[in-house]
């Protein structure tokens, strides 16, 4: 794939990213009881909250995606087993995006994977010997 079409992926990844800070910005500045600073609810949601991982997973799915938007502005997508690499962790991270968080952060977890998959089906139709 080009390079542009890898910086769009890469601008694609971000989308999630910008959900989920949204997410945080209502449960810590918004939602939050008289009294109860942002850092104490981030605190509480962290150490005691009643779904943990949810909220842990919540502040490792955007740094992941931050990476993956970082490996596709870099020259890693150049070489075909960079590009695999990065569409099988795609893969893996829009499956666990389905499976965790609400359908509209999965759906945008999953559109830049989708892109790239399509993005491939193009270059191999290019690629064709005898064409």
């Amino acid at each position: 794939m080009t390079s542009h079409a890898n910086k769009k992926i890469g601008i694609c990844y971000l989308l999630p990213v910008i959900g989920i800070l949204i997410m945080w910005y209502v449960v810590l500045l918004k939602a939050n009881p008289p009294g109860i600073t942002p850092k104490g609810s981030l605190i509480f949601l962290l150490t005691q909250g009643p779904r943990l991982w949810f909220f842990r997973w919540l502040l490792v799915l955007p740094t992941l995606c931050v990476l993956l938007a970082t490996a596709y502005f870099s020259s890693i997508p150049k070489t075909r087993l960079g590009y695999s690499a990065l569409i099988t962790v795609g893969i893996a991270l829009a499956l666990a995006a389905w499976l965790t968080v609400s359908v509209d952060i999965a759906v945008c977890t999953t559109l830049p994977l989708v892109y790239s998959l399509f993005g491939v089906k193009t270059k191999l139709l290019e690629e064709k010997p005898g064409s």
